[in-house]
């Protein structure tokens, strides 16, 4: 199960946290913690190094904290940083000692974007579920002790969900998911028609060119639970040359992102006493000279969707996966 948040900083920047409920197999035990951060006219704050100080409160959101620490990570070229919370610069108490079956508690996130001390506090929010391998560990259980426990908290026992979807489909947001990564992609174009070409090829067709690959691109979305998150798979025109379908994401009824559709290839080209042309190459006499489709492109997420573009390439295929 993860817990993510989707917050504003003071100075209007933009962070998206989401925690792991892992144990990493060194020692100590600790908690992945995953976020990208962006600036105030969100853009993303890359390759810089930012400030992040963690408490953990025990019992309520104003409550004593049993563990503090504090890190310096720096964001990669798309803005992400991972760090593992437990194993950070310790201010106060012991991590390992936390007694997560004793009580309720609640993580506090400050971050500094200049790198600094000067943290601001964008959070304070409660763990919904017990982190049950470090409480396993410390209350001595057994793995079915804690498949006893997952199972009694209705959870099927994963720690994350997955689905994928080649066509049109859409999701209302249930209870305990705050934060869903998709990957999607529009639909390839489809290749040219091909022609013979006796004179110069003998009884093989000249193939027509490729179509290009649908645009693609990994988003990360913060939800609320009713949310409809509506999306619409390209898929791909069987007709000679057509342009690849779009893949679009719709919340809660308006277009938030594109994905676009591969560009369809040209035909080949044959001129019977004249020459022909390969695909993407000026030979013979046919003007233009037939080229391959080009790729689809993705824009931008739409203002105030809650989309965050981490990355975007030519995946192609049309197709949707989910993870959260």
């Amino acid at each position: 199960m993860r817990i993510s948040i989707f917050l504003r900083l003071f100075f209007f920047s933009m962070i998206i946290i989401v925690f792991d409920y892992q144990v990493v197999a060194q020692t100590p035990e600790s908690m992945n913690y995953q976020a990208v951060i962006r600036n105030g006219s969100g853009d993303i704050v890359a390759s810089q190094s930012v400030g992040i100080r963690i408490k953990i409160l025990q019992g309520s959101t104003s409550g004593s904290s049993v563990y503090e620490e504090t890190f310096t990570p720096s964001t990669n070229a798309y803005g992400s940083i991972a760090i593992q919370i437990g194993i950070g610069t310790v201010v106060s108490g012991t991590f390992n000692a936390i007694d997560w079956g004793g009580n309720s508690y609640f993580v506090e996130t400050a971050v500094d974007i200049s790198g600094g001390t000067n943290y601001t506090v964008i959070s304070t929010t409660q763990f919904v579920s017990v982190p049950y391998a470090l409480y396993a560990k410390n209350a001595r259980l057994d793995s079915a002790a804690v498949q006893g426990m997952i199972d009694a908290s209705g959870s099927s026992g994963s720690l994350h969900g997955s689905f994928s979807a080649s066509a049109d489909t859409s999701w209302v947001i249930p209870a305990g998911i705050g934060m869903i990564e998709i990957e999607i992609s529009g639909a390839d174009g489809s290749s040219g028609s091909s022609v013979m070409c006796p004179y110069y090829s003998s009884s093989t067709p000249l193939p027509g060119c490729t179509g290009g690959k649908g645009g693609s691109a990994l988003l990360l979305l913060n939800t609320n639970i009713g949310d409809t998150i509506g999306f619409v798979i390209g898929q791909i025109n069987t007709n000679s040359g057509a342009n690849g379908g779009d893949s679009m994401i719709y919340i809660n009824g308006n277009l938030a992102f594109v994905a676009g559709g591969g560009e369809g290839g040209d035909d080949a080209c044959c001129q019977l006493g004249s020459g022909y042309s390969q695909c993407n190459q000026a030979n013979g006499s046919c003007y233009p000279y037939p080229t391959s489709g080009s790729s689809g492109s993705s824009g931008s997420p739409s203002v105030n969707s809650g989309l965050i573009l981490l990355s975007t390439g030519s995946v192609g295929g049309g197709l949707l996966n989910i993870r959260f």
